[in-house]
């Protein structure tokens, strides 16, 4: 079974994606980037919490067999990525850091432009 590192980030990275054009049409338009860049950082961790659940429902005490049920793929391809990849700690380290870092720099870049907005430049 894969690690629930690599879990967290496949799922910060899908939340991340299914957000991201908002968040480029409004540097495209000009206009502000606080709801865009919000949203997309809400999407990112919910979505990687809901990939997560198996890996939560077994710390839990539920069966191992969870993580490998047809089922368990509702969360974001959960099953599958267990059957395609044993481990994952470094790989799923790296992605989530990967990850964290793009948001990191998304935000720092909207707080920069939002202030040379506000002062005019």
């Amino acid at each position: 079974m894969a690690h629930a590192n690599l879990h967290m980030a496949v799922g910060l990275a899908v939340g991340t994606a299914l957000t991201l054009l908002p968040v480029a049409r409004a540097v495209v338009a000009g206009r502000p980037l606080a709801r865009p860049v919000g949203r997309l950082l809400l999407a990112g961790y919910a979505v990687g919490i809901w990939a997560l659940v198996p890996n939560l429902l077994t710390s839990a005490g539920a069966p191992a067999s969870i993580h490998h049920a047809w089922w368990s793929n509702v969360f974001v391809l959960h099953a599958a990525i267990d059957h395609r990849k044993d481990g994952g700690l470094l790989i799923g380290e790296l992605l989530l850091v990967a990850g964290f870092v793009f948001q990191y720099v998304l935000v720092i870049f909207a707080i920069v432009r939002a202030r040379r907005r506000a002062n005019g430049s």
